[in-house]
């Protein structure tokens, strides 16, 4: 049904390479496949040393971008391998060709310290993904200055919806044509058909840092514009915070 993925790098892995980790500790019956992509890996013996002793416990598997930069021509990128922003763009489409199940849900290793994430997002995400026409992906509820509660006396909920979701309310679900990698669920079918080479005009609203060039993230706020589509936010509980560690 579900896979769950995350990207490991150099400066990430010792401290997700573990078995207390929010990635391995979190199971449900809607997940049944968990997919690591790796990029820029150089301490190699230690990192496959971690992930034996986990694969001991836990099931999930390991993919290298290494080996797969043939994506690029799959996908018909222009990007430029010596530059930040070809880091922060392959591993994703990595992602998209070596999930093996219908949907994907993506969580950032950096946004899995305080996080909030159960089946009634996942159940009504999928629902929304394959009924609804004008989601693109659907995600859970942002929460900016590592704050959780009292934005002025409003919930998390509330106060993501004024301050972010810029279109239409309807339902369980705000909806935005902002996109973040940090988190997101999609529909694999629906990834590997996109156009993710569209004119820049269509990202222009993107507000995602600028090192990362044209990386994923911008690419899916372009392909949301050009079709006038949306990132689905659910208006439950869940909640994730980012911890704005960089890697």
């Amino acid at each position: 049904m579900i896979t769950l993925t995350t990207i490991l790098y150099e400066g990430n892995f010792e401290k997700t390479l573990t078995d207390d980790c929010w990635f391995f500790q979190f199971n449900s019956e809607l997940i049944t496949n968990k997919l690591i992509v790796v990029n820029n890996i150089t301490s190699v013996d230690l990192f496959w040393e971690k992930v034996g002793d986990l694969k001991k416990i836990h099931s999930f598997d390991v993919v290298m971008v290494k080996g797969n930069e043939s994506i690029i021509d799959t996908y018909n990128l222009s990007i430029d391998e010596s530059t930040i922003g070809y880091v922060y763009t392959i591993p994703y489409f990595v992602l998209i060709e070596s999930v093996p199940t219908e949907f994907i849900l993506h969580v950032a290793t950096d946004c899995m310290g305080d996080i909030l994430v159960d089946d009634d997002f996942l159940l009504k995400g999928i629902n929304e993904i394959k009924t609804n026409p004008l989601c693109s992906t659907t995600m859970i509820s942002w929460v900016t200055d590592n704050k959780l509660m009292d934005f002025n006396g409003l919930t998390v909920g509330q106060y993501e919806e004024n301050e972010t979701s810029d279109d239409v309310s309807t339902g369980e679900f705000n909806y935005t044509k902002g996109f973040t990698d940090q988190f997101f669920m999609g529909k694999l079918t629906t990834l590997k058909s996109i156009n993710y080479n569209l004119p820049s005009q269509y990202s222009n609203t993107y507000k995602g840092p600028v090192y990362g060039g044209n990386c994923f993230e911008k690419r899916m706020v372009a392909h949301q514009n050009y079709n006038s589509i949306y990132n689905c936010v659910f208006k439950g509980k869940q909640y994730y915070i980012h911890d704005n560690v960089y890697y």
